[in-house]
């Protein structure tokens, strides 16, 4: 799990729900003060409190949760960051259901997981990574999950698919798709990683900087890789017959497998 608004000494969720002017109830002063209490001491315990108290505040006090909490999408981060770390390093499930994500929050929620927003040049595999580790799904490393991290074909590969193209099975088989919600899918040149990607259902797949795979956008966006594709310079983009194969926009065929982590 990444910590942001948990980690020790980050001041954002005070600032951002201060006003100069206003009233600001019982119930928000009692969420910073076990927010900062989580922060020193990040244990079952202490998250457990602020999850408590950030629902007494959300239900109490509904207007100053979203009003305030929204700035910037705070209130839904903290709490979706507090529950994560709690099942990821705890293994405690936090009953109560999410928020909605607000208007203007950065980042995305995937099958229910937050990953907060990453630099402009965040590139699919680092996305995936993020979502596994935020997940649960794969542990964290400080090397590629730091702000230095380099997330490229080579130095993802055997973290995202140890053992390479041949150790996972096709995402697709006699015209049919074998991924489900939660898997990681990767596409492959031969030996080398290309793109990887989230299932967020079986044809619905999300990641950043589509462009290469699919003609997408360069940000976080999703695929329906069911849609039909247009044409790219004569050819079409889009499943090669009925098997794993994926044709890209510069007439490149790669290879589609998933991973599937409980």
């Amino acid at each position: 799990m990444y910590h942001e608004l948990l980690s020790a000494g980050n001041g954002e969720f005070v600032q951002r729900v201060g006003r100069q002017f206003g009233f600001k109830s019982t119930r928000l002063t009692n969420v910073i003060a076990a927010m900062e209490a989580a922060q020193k001491i990040p244990g079952a315990q202490s998250l457990l409190a602020l999850l408590n108290a950030m629902h007494v505040w959300r239900t109490q006090d509904p207007q100053e949760f979203a009003n305030r909490g929204g700035t910037n999408g705070v209130a839904y981060r903290l709490w979706m960051e507090a529950k994560q770390a709690l099942a990821n390093r705890h293994h405690q499930a936090f009953p109560q259901p999410n928020p909605p994500m607000p208007l203007g929050c950065p980042g995305v929620t995937i099958n229910g997981i937050y990953v907060p927003q990453a630099g402009h040049m965040e590139i699919c595999h680092g996305f995936a990574f993020r979502w596994a580790v935020a997940a649960g799904k794969l542990p964290p490393n400080q090397a590629m999950t730091g702000p230095d991290a380099v997330h490229n074909g080579p130095n993802m590969l055997p973290l995202l698919y140890p053992g390479g193209a041949a150790a996972f099975p096709a995402a697709r088989a006699g015209g049919m798709l074998q991924v489900q919600a939660g898997d990681i899918v990767g596409m492959f040149l031969g030996a080398a990683l290309g793109h990887s990607l989230i299932a967020e259902s079986p044809n619905l797949w999300f990641s950043a900087n589509n462009v290469g795979s699919f003609g997408g956008s360069v940000g976080r966006s999703q695929i329906n890789v069911n849609a039909a594709f247009g044409m790219f310079m004569g050819h079409q983009c889009g499943w090669v017959g009925h098997g794993n194969q994926w044709r890209r926009p510069e007439n490149v065929i790669v290879n589609v497998i998933y991973r599937r982590i409980p």
